[in-house]
């Protein structure tokens, strides 16, 4: 469900509860259910709609475009924002043969127009594997499905 977090406004008044709140990044259409401190709750018969949906992510560039695993890449873009921090960023090596490893410590700025995330070193579908040396493709998804691609080049660790 999706959590209220800026309630500004709660009001007891004759008419009933009115709550004022901000809609958070990512809410989608449906009933509200109100929890109060004392953790008692209910679910509105009304359905709250929900009328603007993310904007897909946009990425413009990869900084480094060649990295190794473990060092952090910063990609600048668009709407760059409610990105989920497992998962919502993922490096698909070579043929995809081993699928979509997601990025680690991935973290959004203000503004939507930058993120970082650390090239993952485990993670891959064997044990102590992690993103595919060479190229791989870097895929941005919001928390509504909507994403975007670049390239990012993986280097094998130094011998």
């Amino acid at each position: 469900g999706v959590v209220f977090d800026d309630i500004t406004t709660i009001d007891g008044g004759t008419d009933g509860i009115i709550a004022t709140f901000t809609v958070p990044l990512g809410a989608r259409t449906g009933p509200i259910q109100i929890t109060s401190t004392n953790g008692t709750s209910f679910v509105t018969d009304e359905i709250f709609t929900v009328t603007d949906p993310l904007p897909a992510p946009v990425i413009t560039s990869i900084t480094p475009t060649v990295a190794r695993r473990g060092e952090v890449v910063t990609v600048t873009g668009a709407n760059l924002f409610a990105i989920d921090p497992n998962g919502g960023v993922t490096l698909t090596g070579p043929f995809g043969l081993r699928g979509a490893i997601p990025a680690i410590g991935v973290t959004t700025f203000a503004g939507g127009t930058q993120l970082q995330f650390v090239v993952p070193s485990t993670g891959g579908p064997f044990p102590g594997d992690g993103a595919s040396y060479g190229s791989n493709q870097v895929t941005v998804t919001n928390i509504e499905g909507s994403s975007a691609a670049g390239q990012l080049f993986v280097l094998r660790e130094a011998q």
